[in-house]
This record gives C-alpha cells, sequence and structure tokens, in this order.
C-alpha cells in the first residue's frame, strides 16, 4: 500500500526538525514515523531509513548508547539483502550505516569497536582488494576515521597505512589539497609517536612550506624544537601559529582538546604539557 498523507507528513516535518537543529522534535517525529511504519508493516528498507535517520539524531545529541541500538536494529535489515556475491554493497546506505555507528562508538570511547565498523564499511566497498588494486571506491575519510580510531588504541603502525592510503585517494581523487594536507599531519604525528622523528619532522616542514597556515603543524614543530632545546625556533614557531595566522592558537592552550579532539599523540602531548607549565603569560620559554 501506499504511505499515507499523515506518514510522509511526519517525515517531512522530522527532517525539517533534523536541518534546523531541532533534535528533540525531530526524534519524537521519527519515533512517531519508526511506530506507525512497523504497525502497518511497511517494506524493511523503509523501516531501516527511519532507524538510520534516528540514529544520526541521536548520535547529534550525543545520545550514543539509543543511536547504536538503531543502528544495529538498521544493520540487521539490511544484512538481509545488502550484500552482492562478491560481498559489497548493494546500496549505499548499508555501510554509510556502519560507518554511522563507528562515530557513535567513538562518542562512546568504544575505539576497537569503531574499528570494526569502520572495517565493515571498507570491507563493503571492497575492501582491502580494491585499495591494493588502486580501484578509487573507498571513502578516504573513514580510513582517516579508522587511522584515528587506531590511533587512539595506540596502534599507530596500522593508522599509518590508513592514512597514507587516504592521502593518496584525496590527491588521486578527491584533488582535495586540505585534506592531503590534514592526512599527511596525521602521518607524521603517527611516525612522531613511532620513534620516526626525523622523518616526522620533515614531513611537518614540507606541510608548513606547501600550507603556510596550518597552525597544527606549526604547534608540533614547536613542541619538537622545544623537546630538542633549541629555543628560539620552538619561540618562532609558536608566535607564526598564535600571531601570523588568523585561526590563532588558542585550542591549543587546552591540553584536554589537544589530546581528546585533535587526538596528538602521548609523545608531543607529554611535551606540550611541559612547554605549557613553563611558557607563563608572555609564552616564552626557558630550557626543558
Amino acid at each position: 500500500a501506499d504511505f499515507t498523507y499523515g506518514e510522509i507528513t511526519t517525515m517531512q516535518q522530522a527532517m525539517a526538525a533534523f536541518d534546523r537543529k531541532d533534535f528533540d522534535n525531530a526524534e519524537q517525529l521519527l519515533t512517531t514515523a519508526l511506530e506507525d511504519f512497523k504497525r502497518r508493516g511497511r517494506p524493511p528498507p523503509a523501516v531501516a531509513q527511519v532507524l538510520g535517520m534516528r540514529g544520526q539524531v541521536r548520535t547529534d545529541k550525543k545520545d550514543f548508547v539509543n543511536a547504536i541500538r538503531d543502528y544495529d536494529e538498521c544493520l540487521a535489515i539490511m544484512e538481509v539483502d545488502g550484500r552482492r556475491p562478491d560481498g559489497t554493497a548493494a546500496y549505499v546506505e548499508f555501510p554509510d550505516t556502519h560507518v554511522n555507528r563507528g562515530l557513535a562508538r567513538e562518542g562512546l570511547s568504544d575505539w576497537a569497536g569503531a574499528v570494526d565498523d569502520y572495517s565493515a564499511a571498507i570491507a563493503l566497498w571492497g575492501g582491502d582488494s580494491a585499495l591494493a588494486e588502486g580501484i578509487d571506491g573507498v571513502n578516504p575519510y573513514v580510513l582517516t576515521f579508522r587511522g584515528n580510531a587506531l590511533a587512539a588504541q595506540g596502534l599507530y603502525e596500522q593508522a599509518l597505512g590508513d592514512y597514507q592510503i587516504a592521502e593518496s585517494i584525496f590527491s588521486r581523487v578527491e584533488r582535495n589539497s586540505d585534506m592531503i594536507a590534514q592526512s599527511r599531519a596525521n602521518r607524521a604525528l603517527a611516525l612522531y609517536e613511532l620513534g620516526r622523528e626525523e622523518e616526522s619532522e620533515k614531513i611537518m616542514r614540507s606541510i608548513v612550506k606547501r600550507v603556510p597556515g596550518f597552525t597544527d603543524m606549526h604547534v608540533a614543530l614547536a613542541m619538537i624544537a622545544y623537546h630538542k632545546g633549541d629555543l628560539a625556533t620552538a619561540e618562532t614557531e609558536w608566535d607564526i601559529a598564535c600571531n601570523r595566522i588568523s585561526s590563532g592558537c588558542s585550542k591549543y592552550r587546552d591540553i584536554d582538546w589537544v589530546r581528546r579532539i585533535r587526538r596528538w599523540p602521548p609523545s608531543l602531548v607529554a611535551i606540550m604539557e611541559q612547554y605549557t607549565v613553563q611558557m607563563g603569560s608572555s609564552m616564552s620559554v626557558s630550557a626543558p
């Protein structure tokens, strides 16, 4: 049977509420729609669509536990018909839902669970064979997400591989200069944590040469110089980040942001903590 006027209206109202970031109202409307769809025996793909939308709303509300429940139910429906014979996705919503559940799991700091979901999405796009053959169906943003979740578990060697492949795809396919630089920055940070400091610093310097306004790398170079006792370079890089780039460096004064949101590796965070203690209000430093 066709969808009723009421069902269509409820979904339209839910989408409008979501667009204006009225998440409470959007969740209530989607819950009503879901109950109606199930009561009227609507096709499973339609039910899955509502579950996925409510999961996104709940993620935006930071209600990660219930968002994951929605994605679990949604994926259970999609598992029935969502794979082609070769194991790739029959429709885009299948891998996308794995990505969304991965992001919700990150909200609970379930890094291993997030990696599992990102890996499932990558497999549905063709997996390791697609990556090895240079087939460009894998979303490079999701490779970055997986790299970050691996790094959060201390698995920097594995994260490094994801960052490198993401950089390659951004360069060859997306031609997104900002994300190319961001992927290289992530790779440089991972290399530093792996003890490959010279290689890491070389990449950082190449990034700021190409993108002079890349605050993250100027701050990282300041920390590396400080750690080596090169206070003049540390002061110069910090001054560039804070006073010569329009975005400034205010976020980097918050160690929790650097650790939890930007996700710098522990070794650089430790240097920054020492630097922050010693820098004082004038931002000048003394030898470590």
